[in-house]
């Protein structure tokens, strides 16, 4: 893990509050920022984009994504059981 990723990880948020960090190993489409954020009780990763409207003006564009554990293959199979009814 990244030591950004590192301290997403370690950061936990109040409810209806997040956090963006810098993103310094960052691509050519990835976010300028990244953090998350805790709204209603439920959890989202946070892109933040640097953008210039046509006026000049430097804004923030964000882009959510809810936070899910991901579910193995076994843990999928054990929900669904063996009685398929076709």
């Amino acid at each position: 893990m990244s030591t950004l990723e590192d301290t997403l990880m370690a950061f936990e948020n109040r409810n209806n509050e997040g956090a963006i960090f810098k993103n310094n190993d960052r691509g050519a489409n990835d976010p300028h920022f990244t953090g998350s954020v805790k709204v209603d009780k439920v959890d989202y990763w946070v892109d933040a984009y640097v953008c210039e409207a046509k006026t000049g003006n430097r804004y923030f564009k964000l882009k959510l994504r809810p936070k899910v554990e991901k579910v193995s293959d076994d843990e999928i199979d054990d929900l669904m059981g063996d009685d398929i009814p076709f």
